[in-house]
C-alpha cells in the first residue's frame, strides 16, 4: 500500500480508506479517529475551494460533505470567506 511504502503514518491509511465514504462524519471514532477525519475534512474543503475557484462543478465532495466538513473543523461562513478569498489571491484566481 502507498502508505506503507512511502512511511506514512497509519492515521494517513485510514483516511485515504474512508474519504469517500458518505457517512464519514456519522463513524464511531473506533472506526476512524478524529485526528483522520480532520485529514479527511481539510482536504475536502480544499477540494471544494479548488473547484469553486476554478468554476468547475464539485461532484465529489458535493454540498452536503463540504458542510460537514466545515463543522467538523469549526469553521464558519465568515471564516471560510476569508480562507477562499486568501487561497484565489494566492494562486491569482478571481474570488
Amino acid at each position: 500500500m502507498l502508505v506503507r511504502n512511502w512511511g506514512l503514518p497509519a492515521i494517513f491509511g485510514l483516511a485515504i480508506r474512508f474519504h469517500h465514504e458518505l457517512d464519514v462524519y456519522e463513524l464511531p471514532d473506533k472506526t476512524l479517529p478524529s485526528t483522520a477525519l480532520s485529514f479527511i475534512a481539510v482536504t475536502q474543503v480544499a477540494e471544494h475551494i479548488s473547484h469553486e475557484l476554478l468554476g468547475e462543478n464539485d461532484l465529489e465532495v458535493g454540498t452536503e460533505l463540504f458542510e460537514k466538513a466545515l463543522a467538523h473543523l469549526g469553521i464558519g461562513q465568515e471564516e471560510f470567506d476569508d480562507l477562499r478569498a486568501r487561497v484565489a489571491e494566492a494562486i491569482g484566481a478571481d474570488a
